[in-house]
């Protein structure tokens, strides 16, 4: 997982797609990245403010949309290894493979990537290990075959599976975590003068695991020490230890989304609109104190429709409905405009104002709604809203996030070479989630001490230093994000430079109180310089700079955070590259916030093509 964020909107407000569509298995609207097979990554693309309104529940900060090659690459074979070792020499490994075949009109693609990490600690001398052990297989597919003058058939499927283990703090049982992930998608696509239809059928079931065992070694402990080892050993552990008795935790979560969506560009004035409908349903199972089986079922229509009104300007209006038999129904609205200026200084430069107002929904996750952690040794024990209501019914019910963003910005363009962006951003958001600690003098709290002993979410005192408490999932009242964002880029010859830097201010409106985790500034600087060795070989240097401040825990202000990043690579023509790099190059961490974690790491990057 990463601490990615829009517009002060965490990860759970922001929606990761592929090619455009939703990534199934997020745990509290939190996609693990490190779970996304990356092999076939063309760009990334990021669009900000509430986007509900096309995309799907969940993107009130934003989506990020990670685009795939398809099968517009070549013919050939191309192989990728990426190699990441930390100062513990614990390493990440990743090794991806691409065959591409063509016969007449008709193309294919295969790939196929294996990834494994070693995981690593939080604090050297500790026994556990923070991030698990894993190992991980992807398969993917893309076919293009052309049926008339104006008619194509593209069909697109990927496979996902990982497994992951991670030992506890006594050494004597092990979380597992085991993830399967698969998609298909076949899609006609039509040509008419310059109008473009697409029509696509996009299919995808995930099932996420979590439990855990006993872990038997003969007549003792294997201690974790021994898996400070290469990927093959952590490899062999996940998949050959022996396991004793299952403890109570297990947790199954099984996701279905069918979408079901028609695209048309082109057209009298540049008309392009996209319309169409998700059916889905959610499956959250606990052998803990959760009650068994939760169900789930939503259904949503969406249409979004851009046009050129006249050469400067366009306009485009989007409304989504969503039902879900959890919550009753919500409209998602967007209405943006853009005016495009050209030659307004020099030739060849343009002027892009834009302007947006939408709105955002997101309902509670399974995770916010059952999630209970009834063991804990700091004293800390944490139950769903939802499952709190089970035992504490005069609790209220969680509602759903409902988000107003506005936006509004110039960008200046010349020549591709110079790049300037300025947007300032306004959300208000309504019933934000997020967890609270349980009032030790109410009648809640009291409740539950009479249910559970202590140890259980009495949050029973094993470490005498930290209070005893209890937190669950409420919703907050309401949250106001206001700041402004610049970006600019520039090219010239064989160097490149940019910066960006967000100022934002983020506070719970009925208190007045600044919201934990959120930074008040945020800077990035790169820089990067091509040289040209002779012949077809070129070395390209770059370096990065990251600055957070302000961001606090409760009432802690966090120290600053630095990161500095460098990286060489070698390009020999169009066929071979090689880059090495040092990510957290100055080693600064701050590991009693787990905010950079394991510190300095080298990597390796190669790639070939036949």
């Amino acid at each position: 997982k990463c601490s990615l964020s829009i517009q002060g909107m965490d990860r759970r407000r922001v929606l990761i797609l592929i090619d455009g569509r939703p990534v199934l298995g997020s745990w509290a609207g939190i996609v693990d990245l490190g779970t996304l097979s990356l092999g076939e990554v063309k760009r990334i693309e990021v669009v900000k403010g509430p986007l509900s309104s096309l995309y799907a529940s969940g993107a009130i900060g934003g989506v990020v949309n990670i685009i795939t090659g398809g099968s517009s690459k070549p013919p050939g074979y191309s192989t990728s290894l990426l190699c990441k070792v930390d100062p513990n020499w614990n390493s990440s490994i990743g090794w991806s493979h691409r065959i591409g075949f063509k016969r007449g009109d008709t193309s294919m693609r295969l790939n196929f990537e294996v990834q494994t990490h070693d995981g690593y600690y939080l604090r050297s001398g500790e026994d556990q290990v923070n991030s698990p052990v894993m190992i991980g297989y992807s398969i993917g597919t893309n076919l293009h075959r052309p049926l008339t003058s104006s008619l194509s058939l593209n069909f697109d499927g990927a496979l996902n599976l990982r497994r992951a283990q991670r030992k506890g703090l006594n050494l004597s049982y092990a979380d597992n975590f085991e993830l399967d992930r698969f998609s298909l998608c076949p899609a006609l696509r039509c040509s008419t003068g310059n109008v473009k239809l697409t029509l696509s059928l996009y299919t995808a079931r995930c099932g996420l695991e979590n439990y855990q065992t006993y872990i038997e070694y003969e007549d003792r402990v294997k201690r974790v020490d021994e898996l400070r080892s290469r990927s093959f050993e952590a490899t062999k552990n996940i998949l050959g230890f022996e396991k004793g008795e299952q403890l109570p935790g297990l947790r199954r979560q099984d996701e279905k989304l069918t979408r079901l969506e028609l695209q048309v560009n082109g057209g009298d004035k540049t008309l392009r609109w996209v319309t169409g409908g998700d059916a889905g349903s959610k499956v959250f199972y606990s052998d803990n104190i959760s009650g068994g089986e939760q169900r789930r079922k939503e259904v949503s229509l969406f249409a979004q429709a851009e046009r050129t009104l006249s050469p400067p300007l366009s306009l485009l209006g989007g409304i989504r409905y969503e039902y879900s038999d959890a919550y009753g129904s919500d409209l998602s609205p967007k209405l943006a405009v853009m005016g495009r200026m050209r030659n307004v200084f020099k030739e060849r430069d343009s002027l892009i104002l834009r302007a947006s107002l939408s709105k955002g929904y997101r309902a509670p996750d399974f995770k916010e709604l059952y999630y209970d952690l009834p063991y804990s040794t700091k004293s800390m024990a944490i139950i769903g809203g939802e499952l709190l209501r089970k035992y504490t019914p005069w609790e209220p019910k969680l509602k759903p996030e409902v988000s107003l963003g506005i936006t509004l910005g110039p960008e200046y363009i010349r020549d591709d070479r110079l790049r300037i962006y300025t947007n300032f951003f306004w959300t208000e958001l309504w019933n934000a989630l997020q967890f609270v600690p349980i009032d030790p003098n109410s009648r809640t709290y009291r409740r539950l001490l009479d249910l559970f002993p202590r140890g259980k979410f009495s949050g029973g005192r094993v470490d005498p230093d930290v209070p005893e408490y209890t937190r669950t999932v409420a919703n907050i009242a309401r949250v106001r994000v206001i700041g402004a964002e610049f970006y600019t880029s520039m090219k010239t010859g064989d160097w490149s430079a940019s910066l960006s830097y967000t100022s934002l201010h983020a506070e719970d409106i009925t208190t007045g109180e600044r919201l934990e985790g959120k930074p008040t500034d945020l800077l990035k600087i790169k820089l990067g310089r091509a040289v040209r060795l002779g012949g077809p070989l070129t070395l390209h240097i770059g370096v990065s700079y990251r600055y957070s401040h302000g961001e606090r825990v409760r009432d802690e202000i966090l120290p600053d955070l630095h990161r500095l990043d460098a990286q060489l690579s070698l390009k020999i023509g169009s066929r071979y590259l090689l880059s090495v790099g040092v990510q957290n190059l100055t080693d600064e961490k701050n590991v009693r916030h787990l905010r950079q974690l394991p510190g300095r790491t080298v990597y390796v990057l190669t790639n070939i093509d036949f």
